[in-house]
């Protein structure tokens, strides 16, 4: 049994920025793991000056800054499958939800966010051999690089996510999606569902285009500690976003949050919050596979780790309480960890040769509960050195993604052809 200390009761609340370190007016509760304010910052500086005797002068406090951690598991957003194409809410909306939040959060991490697809009551099917192309009644609601899931006709693995590279509604009848992997298992049965897809692009466009409706400048949050002290944060940004995946135990993301200002105060009470998303399940029976046409390589592994490390660069100035007006993104670094069963020409040989294919990822059992992340264009880039692991020889494999340009489409800030990372919740 877990014990809840003292010390790790409190909640968490996050709200979207209209304007930057304006505090937000929409805070929402979102449930986070226990959570530590100490690496929040706050500058004393030294108010030297002769003195006629040897004694301190007490500080004068200058800007308050830092970061800030949340851990949460990864979950899905609705317990029923979806029976229509999912629309998405900003989280500077006034109408906002703890699910809109972690999604403006992973959108400004990453870069961009496009919502939508859905087709019921289809007749759907598989062209190729290999498979290479989706079939169905109506695909017109699924866009060039977003992620489609259908039904397999397997118990162990009812739904899989394939990513869309080339929609043709126009094609019919059927109309045809081409995929990006062949599929473990081909498309069948009467629906198709799409998503969130979270993508990147170059600097910061998800707060600087318009064509974001309701994309939050920056983040509000505030975190009430077990005895009432209230931090409340402003102008932040994620720097660094970690989804870990492990055989057997529960998915979780960790963010990092760079703090422009906050403060502290006392009064804060706790409650206790309702939930209305579904639980998280245990990752089981996930696909983790690299490779192109009939050649994928399926890695037994267990676990998984994406990293998206944000090089958020502070821009200082004096109208701002604490020397930050803004924030811009320098660059984006992701990476993918994944310790397998060692194959030397599917390891050191594709590392060597700088071997370029599609490496996708999926957990969880039904539309509305699933997520996923695909590298069209992902290589190894780092020599995979070989490590035991209970007497067997695995390697150590850290995919980073590389140039695409395979989708069928015009490329744009907000839509997702042609990105070369993207995260799916399906």
């Amino acid at each position: 049994m877990v014990t809840a200390y003292l010390s790790q009761l409190g909640q968490l609340e996050i709200g979207g920025e209209t304007e930057f370190a304006n505090a937000a007016t929409n805070f929402v509760y979102v449930r986070s793991m226990p959570c530590d304010p100490s690496t929040l910052t706050k500058a004393a500086l030294v108010n030297e000056h002769m003195r006629t005797e040897d004694y301190e002068v007490a500080k004068i406090m200058g800007r308050a800054n830092g970061t800030f951690v949340s851990t949460h598991h990864l979950h899905g957003y609705s317990s029923n499958e979806p029976s229509a194409a999912e629309t998405r809410t900003g989280a500077a909306n006034g109408a906002a939800t703890a699910w809109s939040m972690l999604m403006d959060a992973l959108a400004s991490a990453l870069g961009g966010i496009a919502v939508g697809g859905y087709s019921g009551s289809e007749s759907v099917g598989a062209t190729g051999s290999p498979t290479d192309t989706l079939t169905a009644t109506d695909v017109s609601t699924f866009l060039e690089g977003m992620p489609v899931a259908w039904k397999t006709g397997q118990t162990d693995k009812p739904r899989e996510i394939g990513w869309s590279v080339d929609s043709d509604p126009a094609a019919g009848p059927p109309e045809t999606i081409s995929l990006l992997q062949t599929p473990d298992d081909d498309p069948q049965g009467d629906t198709l569902w799409g998503g969130y897809c979270i993508y990147r692009k170059t600097d910061s466009v998800f707060h600087t285009s318009g064509s974001f409706t309701d994309a939050p400048s920056s983040f509000s949050l505030k975190y009430t500690a077990h005895d009432g002290t209230v931090y409340t944060m402003l102008g932040c940004r994620p720097s660094s976003v970690k989804v870990t995946l492990t055989a057997g135990e529960l998915p979780m993301l960790e963010i990092t949050w760079s703090v422009a200002d906050w403060s502290a105060a006392s009064g804060g009470s706790l409650s206790v919050n309702a939930w209305s998303y579904p639980e998280p399940e245990a990752v089981s029976q996930w696909l983790v596979r690299w490779g192109n046409n009939g050649s994928v390589y399926d890695l037994t592994c267990k676990s998984v780790e994406l990293t998206i490390d944000v090089g958020l660069q502070e821009v200082g100035g004096g109208y701002a309480n604490s020397a930050i007006e803004d924030w811009f993104t320098a660059h984006r670094t992701v990476t993918c960890a994944v310790t397998a069963y060692r194959s030397f020409a599917n390891d050191y040989t594709a590392f060597v040769n700088q071997t370029a294919n599609p490496l996708q990822v999926q957990i969880g059992s039904a539309a509305g509960r699933m997520f996923g992340f695909v590298m069209p264009q992902a290589t190894l880039g780092e020599r995979p050195p070989e490590a035991d692991e209970s007497g067997a020889m695995v390697s150590n494999l850290v995919f980073v993604p590389t140039y695409y340009s395979g989708d069928t489409g015009s490329a744009s800030d907000t839509t997702p052809i042609d990105t070369d990372v993207r995260l799916a919740f399906v």
